[in-house]
């Protein structure tokens, strides 16, 4: 007869144990006492004068941010704490973004927006760190356009020459059609200059 097996504390399945890795920021390791992230969903709430039902405008993803508790500690590996204290202070204090790697989640870039470091004389051979980090995302791409005064210029400059056309053809038609006689070119010349510096005023 098969008997079941009871399940306690030391045999309960721990898959998750199984997947966990070091916990590192640029090349810096570390161990991890609390680590939490926060995100969500950025919202401007519109609320209006006798109306019972507000409007909430979803605005995008907040960044997300982590706020992780950690620490360095002297080990049989690892005798003295302090080189790797300070290789994490050098990669918090660095330029630019580095990776961020905890226990149970991928990796991702970020920076570090703060920390502290802790030692006390009786919790002698660790340094705790409390760190927030902030997503590095991707930076804003702008379109680049030509200074505005040539652009306006140019533009200037096509009216111009579109105005004197429209003239021309104008002249031309009353003059077939007998209205009048045509318009001297110095008469469309001595308009266009009148016309060309009230449009650089």
């Amino acid at each position: 007869m098969r008997t079941r097996k009871s399940l306690t504390i030391k045999n309960l399945p721990s898959h998750w144990r199984e997947r966990l890795t070091p916990a590192w920021f640029g090349n810096a390791e570390f161990h991890v006492e609390v680590g939490g992230k926060a995100s969500g969903r950025r919202i401007a709430l519109h609320e209006f004068p006798k109306r019972n039902l507000p409007y909430a405008e979803d605005m995008g993803r907040r960044a997300v941010r982590w706020t992780v508790q950690g620490y360095i500690i002297v080990s049989p590996r690892e005798t003295d704490y302090i080189p790797a204290r300070n290789d994490l202070i050098a990669e918090l204090e660095a330029d630019g973004p580095a990776y961020l790697k905890l226990p149970t989640h991928a990796p991702m870039l970020c920076m570090c927006d703060q920390y502290r470091v802790d030692e006390t004389r009786e919790r002698g051979g660790i340094a705790v760190f409390d760190m927030v980090f902030v997503e590095r995302g991707v930076p804003p791409v702008f379109d680049v356009y030509d200074a505005t005064q040539e652009r306006l210029s140019q533009a200037g400059n096509e009216m111009s020459e579109a105005t004197r056309n429209w003239i021309n053809t104008m002249v031309s038609e009353m003059s077939l059609q007998g209205l009048g006689n045509a318009m001297s070119q110095d008469a469309i010349n001595a308009y266009l200059q009148n016309f060309t510096v009230l449009r650089n005023q």
